[in-house]
């Protein structure tokens, strides 16, 4: 074994660096984590922070990549909504797997565990990604967005390591925790959380909407026509859902990429159709033949989709016209 003194640096059994330098007598370790600017990336270095009373400190398995975080590499984050500031560079990433590495004194009084579990060191964890200051003023007056709100994975460097592009997080007080070992998920799938919730979310409030609006029979039997364009991750998240809550509905999946359909196809979406290779005209062709194939008697002569999701992220001014046009009356 050698020794340390005088090696500038020296990689440990994990891989990461261990500085010659001294905190109270004692030798820093050091983490890896990606600084981000618009159009640059630069692999950096600072100590391992240590998590202070109320915080938690996680060890990062997996970080995915969202289009987001292309799209804030391509054309930058912010300006914040009250400081007008966009200050880099920002730590990315909130698609990920963490396990707990570290509790600070108090942290188990300061965080918001949502299984019966408690999670301890060494267990697989998910932690969202708003984070808000409940003690704050504002949310106490109910209007948390305002006091002290930010997100995991979309802080700058001086905030700390806050993102899944980092080796280590250190989650704040009052964040919100889910015990992913509790219920054996491995880390690969605890990197899909956040993509599952989103596509989860999108589909409740659907057919929460859904649900109060005259046209209720098709849904209480699941027999629905439902178009979702995109089909990445998203997109591809919607239609496990919807599968999953409307088993009997028809699903229609629009996409540029013919990769991605079929992944769509896999997970079970009835039809697909490659916007790069079809016109307007004959996608509103195609969908109302769908469409008014189904047994729908209630809805007379009436065609179109009960329900569109736009999973693009990059094409509204497109997607969400065409959309429309897509619906059938009252829907």
């Amino acid at each position: 074994m050698q020794s340390l003194d005088g090696m500038e640096n020296f990689i440990n059994d994990n891989g990461y660096n261990i500085c010659n330098r001294k905190r109270g007598g004692r030798i820093m370790a050091k983490m890896k984590y990606l600084a981000a600017w618009p159009g640059r990336l630069e692999v950096r270095q600072i100590d391992i922070p240590e998590p202070k009373e109320g915080q938690i400190r996680v060890k990062i398995e997996y970080g995915g990549i969202c289009g987001t975080d292309l799209h804030v590499l391509e054309e930058g984050f912010g300006p914040h909504r009250v400081s007008g500031a966009a200050t880099y560079p920002l730590v990315l990433g909130h698609e990920y797997s963490a396990v707990i590495d570290k509790k600070g004194p108090k942290a188990d009084e300061k965080m918001f565990y949502h299984t019966e579990k408690i999670p301890e060191e060494g267990d697989r964890v998910y932690y969202g990604v708003d984070y808000y200051n409940y003690m704050s003023p504002f949310s106490i007056r109910g209007a948390g967005q305002w006091g002290g709100q930010w997100f995991y994975g979309f802080c700058p460097i001086e905030m700390g390591v806050r993102g899944a592009w980092g080796q280590y997080v250190i989650l704040e007080p009052y964040s919100h925790i889910w015990n992913m070992s509790e219920f054996g998920v491995s880390a690969e799938a605890t990197t899909f959380a956040e993509i599952n919730t989103v596509g989860l979310r999108q589909v409740n409030r659907a057919l929460t909407l859904a649900s109060v609006s005259s046209f209720t029979r098709e849904f209480e039997l699941g027999d629905a026509v439902v178009l979702i364009y995109g089909a990445g991750t998203i997109g591809n998240a919607v239609l496990l859902n919807v599968k999953r809550h409307l088993p009997l509905s028809t699903v229609i999946q629009v996409d540029l990429n013919d990769h991605r359909l079929a992944v769509a196809k896999k997970n079970g979406a009835d039809y697909t159709i490659n916007a790069k290779k079809t016109t307007f005209e004959e996608r509103e062709n195609m969908i109302k033949d769908i469409a008014s194939k189904k047994p729908r008697p209630d809805l007379g002569s009436a065609w179109g989709v009960d329900i569109v999701f736009d999973c693009t992220g990059r094409n509204a001014n497109d997607v969400i016209p065409e959309g429309i046009k897509m619906c059938r009356p009252g829907a």
